[in-house]
């Protein structure tokens, strides 16, 4: 039997996948079942300007506060109680289980990733997701402009708080090197690597071809980061596609993240159990008993050694 425990920026899990929330805190029995199914971790949806600002009576906000000063007190009142909302989830969520919980921060006034951060690792959180960039919201701006913020706010946070720290970056081809190497630098754990946005438009295909797509990204990536970086990579599989995961890790990723929803509880275990049979099946089948064997054996770096000791991969 293969042998799937591993560490990730210093957390200690039973398998490869995370689980990631994506539209709502998780309730304690789709947690139960996404550990039954085997998931090492899950991450909570983002932490964002539309939760914080998320009104569930507009009266909160109009009617009986009609002058500008009340509602500006209002929008903080209720910034307060959401930003409260999802502390109470996670504390919540692990008084049930025993899942290690990522939480998550995208997006936010500059001043408050710190604090949001450290709240986060107050509540219990084992590790914070930062995805400091919206890439739709910044066009306009050039590319030294988005690494030097990236690496400022990660930085911060990572340098102030005893907790690891994931930034989230969007896979290309060339020149992520620099970047993530800065990262780490700057005290990142680990990096969270996702397909491009522009795979997500329309015209690309079915859902599955996307998919598959992102992934094909994600690899390339992947295998020029392994061995040339210090962070751990970890890699987003926004969709099922037979091999994903074993692919991942061969290229370099220590782990992978499976997007799930509450809505479709049960098929979200069934995903990540398929996921991780999926793996068990090709490691056994190539003779790997352990994730360390496995992971990097297609990347560049790998292949480079090879070909210069005249060894077989």
């Amino acid at each position: 039997m293969a042998d799937l425990n591993v560490t990730f920026a210093g957390l200690a899990l039973k398998s490869p996948v995370i689980a990631e929330c994506r539209s709502s805190l998780p309730s304690a029995g789709m947690l139960r079942d996404l550990s039954t199914a085997g998931a090492g971790a899950v991450i909570l949806p983002p932490l964002d300007a539309a939760w914080l600002d998320r009104v569930r009576n507009d009266e909160e906000i109009t009617g009986h506060n009609s002058s500008d000063s009340a509602r500006r007190i209002s929008r903080r009142l209720i910034r307060r109680m959401n930003i409260d909302e999802y502390m109470n989830g996670i504390e919540d969520l692990l008084s049930e289980t025993e899942v290690p919980v990522i939480a998550s921060i995208e997006d936010v006034p500059t001043g408050d990733w710190l604090d949001l951060a450290a709240r986060c690792r107050d509540a219990g959180a084992a590790a914070v997701e930062l995805r400091p960039v919206q890439y739709r919201r910044v066009r306009s701006h050039r590319a030294d402009q988005i690494e030097r913020e990236i690496i400022r706010i990660a930085g911060d946070v990572a340098s102030r708080l005893d907790f690891p720290v994931l930034p989230r970056l969007q896979a290309t081809p060339y020149g992520m090197q620099p970047l993530v190497q800065a990262l780490g630098e700057a005290g990142a754990k680990a990096i969270i690597l996702s397909g491009a946005d522009f795979f997500s438009s329309t015209d690309l295909g079915t859902p599955e071809e996307r998919a598959a797509a992102e992934i094909i990204s994600v690899k390339g990536t992947l295998s020029l980061l392994y061995r040339r970086v210090n962070p751990h990579l970890a890699a987003v599989l926004s969709g099922f596609v037979e091999g994903s995961l074993p692919s991942v890790i061969r290229t370099g990723a220590t782990l992978a993240i499976v997007p799930v929803d509450e809505s479709s509880r049960t098929d979200a275990a069934r995903v990540i159990a398929r996921h991780l049979e999926n793996l068990r099946n090709r490691m056994a089948a190539d003779g790997f008993r352990t994730l360390f064997d496995l992971r990097g054996q297609s990347s560049e770096s790998r292949r480079t050694s090879s070909l210069e000791n005249n060894e077989e991969i």
